[in-house]
């Protein structure tokens, strides 16, 4: 039961990272004064979204630049991949 729950919230939290990567965008292209900070992209990454977030990232080509963000949600991608296949092991 736990590890379905675990499941359902990695997928949600993933597909949330990458849409709110993509509504950034938008906000960014239209001029808009309302921007996403770059700590709550930290901060769903972190929660488990740091797959979506850096697929938007690399997809989308939006917040690529200063190189802090990526790297930052590209090594905390690869601790979530590197835990799951540990657990999934285990």
């Amino acid at each position: 039961m736990l590890e379905k729950l675990l499941i359902i919230w990695l997928i949600f939290i993933n597909v949330h990272g990458f849409i709110l990567i993509n509504r950034d965008r938008k906000y960014a292209s239209s001029d808009s004064v309302f921007r996403i900070p770059t700590r709550t992209f930290v901060c769903v990454a972190l929660l488990g979204g740091g797959l979506g977030v850096l697929l938007a990232m690399l997809i989308l080509r939006h917040r690529t630049t200063p190189r802090a963000l990526p790297i930052a949600v590209t090594i905390i991608a690869l601790l979530e991949i590197a835990l799951g296949i540990y657990l999934k092991l285990r």
